[in-house]
């Protein structure tokens, strides 16, 4: 695959990931502003609720693959992963940098980012690996 289909790729899966920011950042508000739920317990169920959209979009639109067990069980370590790097991000913004939670969130979904593009990407989603399905 060359760097144009490559660039065009992490194009939409940053777009799946503005709309997956954009769903988990409005329920992490919703969860730690209004309902009073501690802001790591809050990112983790904001996560959990654009994760289900990022599922369909990225399989659907970004990589053109259909539903397999395989890559859903892949899908779920990648962002087992990201979501640990994004809980250790956020924690050491509020408790070491003493950063307010909202800004924190939104920093900490940087890194999150990242790392569930690269590993989506040439793991879970790669063609190479999903021939024997």
């Amino acid at each position: 695959m060359n760097n144009k289909q490559e660039l065009k790729k992490f194009i939409k899966f940053s777009i799946v990931g503005a709309l997956n920011t954009g769903i988990s950042f409005l329920f992490f508000v919703f969860f730690f502003k209004y309902l009073k739920i501690y802001y790591l317990i809050s990112s983790i169920l904001a996560y959990l609720l654009g994760l289900l959209n990022s599922y369909f979009f990225n399989l659907r639109w970004t990589f053109n693959k259909n539903h397999s067990q395989s890559i859903f069980l892949k899908f779920i370590i990648v962002n087992l992963i990201a979501l640990i790097i994004k809980l250790l991000a956020i924690s050491l913004f509020v408790e070491y940098f003493l950063i307010d939670e909202l800004i924190a969130e939104i920093l900490a979904i940087a890194f999150s980012l990242i790392i569930n593009f690269f590993l989506n990407n040439f793991w879970t989603f790669n063609s190479s690996n999903l021939n024997h399905e």
